[in-house]
This record gives C-alpha cells, sequence and structure tokens, in this order.
C-alpha cells in the first residue's frame, strides 16, 4: 500500500552520499545528464547505483532537490 505515510526517502533511510573522484565524475557525468535529457529536466538529482559487476545505472532522477544531510556533513 503506497500512502504519504509509507514515502521514503534515500537519505533519511540510510542511504549514503557519496563524492566521486574526477575519474568517476567524468564517467558517471554523462549518464546522469542523459538522464536528464531523456526527462526535459535542467536541476535535478540523478541517484546512481554502481553494481558488482561495475556497471552504473540510474536508479531515479528527483525533481525536488534537498540536500540538508549531505550539506550537513
Amino acid at each position: 500500500q503506497d500512502t504519504r505515510a509509507d514515502f521514503r526517502f534515500n537519505l533519511s533511510h540510510g542511504a549514503t552520499v557519496a563524492d566521486v573522484s574526477r575519474e568517476e565524475h567524468a564517467l558517471v557525468s554523462p549518464i546522469a545528464l542523459h538522464a536528464m535529457d531523456a526527462l526535459n529536466m535542467r536541476f535535478a538529482n540523478v541517484d546512481l547505483v554502481l553494481d558488482e559487476s561495475g556497471a552504473v545505472s540510474v536508479l531515479e532522477v528527483n525533481g525536488g532537490v534537498a540536500y540538508e544531510k549531505y550539506s550537513l556533513v
């Protein structure tokens, strides 16, 4: 059952934000920008995941940007 009471944000339930190196940034930036282009978005959070084989995938694209937890680090 999907209700507002059940709605969860990744960061508020244990997900972590990771800084990426310049090399990693060069790898993931085109993926994130392509996802945003596909959705006709100019500003968004793009959540990416790295699987066990090293493949990068788009988990979700969020138009509502919130950095409260990350900015406190």
